[in-house]
Protein backbone atom coordinates (compact mmCIF):
# COMPACT_ATOMS: atom_id res chain seq x y z
CA UNK A 1 0.00 0.00 0.00
CA UNK A 2 1.31 3.47 -0.90
CA UNK A 3 0.23 6.66 0.87
CA UNK A 4 1.09 10.32 0.32
CA UNK A 5 2.80 12.42 3.01
CA UNK A 6 4.07 15.99 3.26
CA UNK A 7 7.67 14.83 3.76
CA UNK A 8 7.77 12.30 0.94
CA UNK A 9 5.80 11.93 -2.24
CA UNK A 10 4.84 8.40 -1.21
CA UNK A 11 5.01 6.00 1.71
CA UNK A 12 5.37 2.37 0.69
CA UNK A 13 3.98 0.13 3.45
CA UNK A 14 5.65 -3.25 3.16
CA UNK A 15 3.91 -6.36 4.48
CA UNK A 16 5.73 -9.26 6.11
CA UNK A 17 4.85 -11.44 3.12
CA UNK A 18 6.27 -8.94 0.62
CA UNK A 19 9.44 -8.47 2.65
CA UNK A 20 9.96 -12.24 2.95
CA UNK A 21 9.37 -12.67 -0.79
CA UNK A 22 11.84 -9.91 -1.70
CA UNK A 23 14.45 -11.33 0.69
CA UNK A 24 14.19 -14.66 -1.16
CA UNK A 25 14.63 -12.80 -4.45
CA UNK A 26 17.75 -11.19 -2.99
CA UNK A 27 19.03 -14.63 -1.94
CA UNK A 28 18.54 -15.85 -5.52
CA UNK A 29 20.53 -12.86 -6.81
CA UNK A 30 23.32 -13.67 -4.37
CA UNK A 31 23.40 -17.33 -5.43
CA UNK A 32 23.55 -16.37 -9.12
CA UNK A 33 26.16 -13.62 -8.79
CA UNK A 34 29.76 -14.99 -8.97
CA UNK A 35 31.21 -12.06 -6.94
CA UNK A 36 28.79 -12.81 -4.11
CA UNK A 37 29.73 -16.49 -3.79
CA UNK A 38 29.29 -17.27 -0.10
CA UNK A 39 32.10 -19.85 -0.26
CA UNK A 40 34.52 -16.91 -0.48
CA UNK A 41 32.96 -14.97 2.42
CA UNK A 42 33.30 -15.51 6.16
CA UNK A 43 29.61 -14.90 6.73
CA UNK A 44 26.96 -12.21 6.89
CA UNK A 45 27.18 -8.94 8.78
CA UNK A 46 23.86 -7.35 9.74
CA UNK A 47 23.75 -3.57 9.97
CA UNK A 48 21.68 -2.86 13.06
CA UNK A 49 18.78 -2.33 13.26
CA UNK A 50 17.22 -2.52 9.81
CA UNK A 51 19.59 -5.18 8.53
CA UNK A 52 18.96 -7.67 11.34
CA UNK A 53 15.80 -9.21 9.89
CA UNK A 54 16.94 -9.60 6.26
CA UNK A 55 20.36 -10.82 7.42
CA UNK A 56 18.73 -13.48 9.59
CA UNK A 57 16.52 -14.62 6.71
CA UNK A 58 19.52 -14.71 4.34
CA UNK A 59 21.60 -16.56 6.93
CA UNK A 60 18.99 -19.31 7.11
CA UNK A 61 18.41 -19.43 3.35
CA UNK A 62 22.10 -19.39 2.39
CA UNK A 63 23.17 -21.49 5.41
CA UNK A 64 25.96 -19.12 6.45
CA UNK A 65 26.78 -17.62 9.88
CA UNK A 66 25.71 -14.11 10.85
CA UNK A 67 27.39 -11.35 12.86
CA UNK A 68 25.47 -8.30 14.06
CA UNK A 69 26.73 -4.91 15.17
CA UNK A 70 25.46 -1.38 15.64
CA UNK A 71 27.04 1.24 13.35
CA UNK A 72 28.72 3.01 16.28
CA UNK A 73 30.35 -0.22 17.51
CA UNK A 74 31.71 -1.76 14.35
CA UNK A 75 34.92 0.25 13.91
CA UNK A 76 36.96 -1.59 16.56
CA UNK A 77 35.75 -4.99 15.42
CA UNK A 78 36.31 -4.52 11.71
CA UNK A 79 39.79 -3.06 12.13
CA UNK A 80 40.77 -6.49 13.38
CA UNK A 81 39.34 -8.20 10.30
CA UNK A 82 40.57 -8.21 6.71
CA UNK A 83 38.18 -10.96 5.72
CA UNK A 84 35.38 -10.85 3.17
CA UNK A 85 31.83 -10.57 4.48
CA UNK A 86 28.40 -10.03 2.98
CA UNK A 87 27.01 -6.84 4.58
CA UNK A 88 23.19 -6.72 4.71
CA UNK A 89 20.79 -3.85 5.32
CA UNK A 90 17.06 -3.41 4.74
CA UNK A 91 17.50 -0.39 2.44
CA UNK A 92 20.32 1.44 0.72
CA UNK A 93 18.99 4.99 0.60
CA UNK A 94 21.93 7.29 -0.19
CA UNK A 95 24.69 4.70 0.20
CA UNK A 96 26.18 6.52 3.23
CA UNK A 97 26.10 3.50 5.56
CA UNK A 98 27.65 1.18 2.97
CA UNK A 99 30.31 3.78 2.05
CA UNK A 100 31.32 4.13 5.71
CA UNK A 101 31.50 0.38 6.27
CA UNK A 102 33.44 -0.16 3.00
CA UNK A 103 36.25 2.03 4.40
CA UNK A 104 36.82 -0.58 7.08
CA UNK A 105 35.81 -3.71 5.16
CA UNK A 106 37.23 -3.21 1.65
CA UNK A 107 36.75 -6.91 0.79
CA UNK A 108 33.06 -6.96 1.74
CA UNK A 109 30.11 -7.13 -0.63
CA UNK A 110 27.00 -5.08 0.10
CA UNK A 111 23.37 -6.08 -0.40
CA UNK A 112 20.02 -4.59 0.55
CA UNK A 113 16.44 -5.67 0.09
CA UNK A 114 15.43 -2.20 -1.17
CA UNK A 115 17.56 0.41 -2.93
CA UNK A 116 16.96 4.00 -3.97
CA UNK A 117 18.64 5.55 -7.03
CA UNK A 118 21.29 7.42 -5.01
CA UNK A 119 22.29 4.16 -3.29
CA UNK A 120 22.69 2.03 -6.44
CA UNK A 121 26.44 2.67 -6.92
CA UNK A 122 27.20 1.59 -3.36
CA UNK A 123 25.55 -1.84 -3.24
CA UNK A 124 26.38 -5.05 -5.08
CA UNK A 125 22.83 -6.45 -5.21
CA UNK A 126 19.30 -5.53 -4.21
CA UNK A 127 15.88 -7.06 -4.69
CA UNK A 128 13.77 -3.98 -5.43
CA UNK A 129 14.32 -0.34 -6.41
CA UNK A 130 12.06 2.45 -5.14
CA UNK A 131 12.05 6.17 -6.04
CA UNK A 132 14.34 8.41 -3.99
CA UNK A 133 11.41 10.38 -2.54
CA UNK A 134 9.54 7.27 -1.34
CA UNK A 135 9.57 6.40 2.35
CA UNK A 136 9.64 2.63 2.85
CA UNK A 137 7.76 1.62 6.01
CA UNK A 138 8.85 -1.87 7.03
CA UNK A 139 6.46 -4.22 8.81
CA UNK A 140 8.39 -4.03 12.08
CA UNK A 141 8.18 -0.22 12.21
CA UNK A 142 5.38 1.47 14.11
CA UNK A 143 3.58 4.53 12.83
Amino acid sequence: MVEMTEEHKEVLKVSWGTFDHLTHILAAHILQHPDLDMATHEGIIAVSRGGLIPATLLSHTLKVPIKAFHMQDYITWVRQSNKAYLVVDDICDTGKTFREIREFLPNAKFVSVYVKPEGIPYRDASAWEVPQDTWVQFPWETE
